[in-house]
């Protein structure tokens, strides 16, 4: 896992489970998926997300 922020008492981290495709954790909690190739975040129920560039 890889820490990318670093807020008193929690981590948010990323870790890669497949090429381009990483899990999203805030301390213990998982708040989703984001898929690197499309830009795009699933949150923990399934839901897309799309990041407006």
């Amino acid at each position: 896992m890889r820490s990318i922020s670093n807020p008193p008492g929690e981590y948010v981290g990323l870790e890669e489970i497949d090429g381009g495709i990483w899990n999203v954790y805030f301390g213990p909690l998982t708040l989703g998926r984001l898929y690197e190739r499309h830009m795009c975040i699933e949150n923990a129920h399934g839901r897309l997300k799309r990041r407006n560039v």
